[in-house]
């Protein structure tokens, strides 16, 4: 039991960070909004942070990731539509 949640918050801090590093690197301006990366550490953050929340048990904070992974593959999956289209063009 003590190994599981050493684990899952290994995890949840590790989804933490990453989600730390992409504000801050856009926050700097070394990263855009739009740049792969930045929506890569969202998604991968969000997801451990979401994964975290559901060994606690916490709802509301499972929503939150949840909206924040949503977000971040919303932006990827857009990214690679766009990168398509103009491709025909």
């Amino acid at each position: 039991m003590v190994f599981a949640l050493i684990d899952f918050f290994s995890i949840g801090f590790t989804g933490m960070l990453l989600i730390l590093v992409a504000y801050f690197l856009n926050y700097f301006k070394k990263v855009k909004r739009d740049s792969l990366i930045y929506d890569l550490l969202n998604l991968i953050g969000g997801s451990f942070l979401f994964f975290y929340a559901f060994s606690l048990n916490s709802l509301p904070f499972m929503a939150l990731n949840l909206v924040w992974m949503i977000i971040a593959l919303h932006h990827l999956l857009l990214k690679d539509v766009l990168k398509k289209k103009r491709r025909k063009h």
